[in-house]
């Protein structure tokens, strides 16, 4: 009996951890756009969290000609992972009123950072002909190879790439205007950056549970 209640616990078990590899697998990962610069690897300006804002007033100013990099609060610890897939991109950003009737161009970069310099991966770029003093605007970019290894950051870059002479501000403030932030979102959550890959490490645990079920199965027969 003792022998059929092991083998019906391990069992259920692997199911459990077939199914949250299953539902890690279907989920996605957002990076919110924050205004928090300690920490941030050289050429960044700003932090981003994954899954989480914290509100930044005043907005970022980003001059026609100019541009701002985020960067992930932590390197990726993983010794590889790739990254690939079609990203999501949702900008809010406003101009001064003097401004709002003038035409603004803004692109925006997902990439990493390696070795103090920014790579671009894939980009999206929006133009806007004014009157309008909000502006928001969201856009998909398809990346097919986005290799990332331990000690990369997950950088974010938007660049104001427009003729007129006006700045765009960026709205990352997700505390008291919640419905406007800037984000990226990856629609995987697996690999879990910046930490190995989820799956790996619930596979490795189920290889651990399998192991430990089958010394305790060898026991008890030979005890018999």
């Amino acid at each position: 009996m003792n022998t059929k209640r092991s083998v019906s616990v391990i069992v259920v078990a692997i199911l459990l951890l077939v199914s949250l590899v299953s539902m890690a697998s279907a989920a996605s990962q957002t990076w919110y756009l924050i205004k928090v610069e300690s920490g941030v690897p050289s050429p960044a300006t700003y932090q981003m969290h994954k899954d989480s804002g914290n509100g930044a007033t005043p907005h970022p100013e980003i001059a026609t000609g100019n541009s701002l990099i985020w960067a992930a609060d932590q390197s990726v610890a993983a010794d590889s992972i790739d990254m690939a897939a079609t990203w999501r991109v949702e900008v809010h950003s406003f101009v001064d009123d003097a401004d709002a009737d003038k035409p603004t161009k803004m692109e925006v970069h997902i990439g990493r950072i390696r070795g103090g310099s920014f790579t671009s991966i894939g980009t999206a770029v929006n133009t806007n002909s004014g009157g309008s003093y909000n502006r928001v605007w969201g856009a998909d970019i398809a990346i097919s190879d986005f290799p990332l290894t331990s000690g990369d950051y997950l950088a974010c870059e938007i660049e104001n790439t427009g003729t007129a002479s006006t700045y765009a501000n960026v709205f990352i403030d997700t505390t008291g205007d919640p419905d406007s932030p800037t984000y990226i979102t990856y629609p995987y959550d697996d690999p879990d950056y910046p930490v190995p890959e989820l799956s790996t490490l619930l596979l490795t645990s189920l290889g651990v549970l399998m192991l430990g079920g089958f010394v305790v199965y060898s026991r008890r027969r030979n005890t018999k």
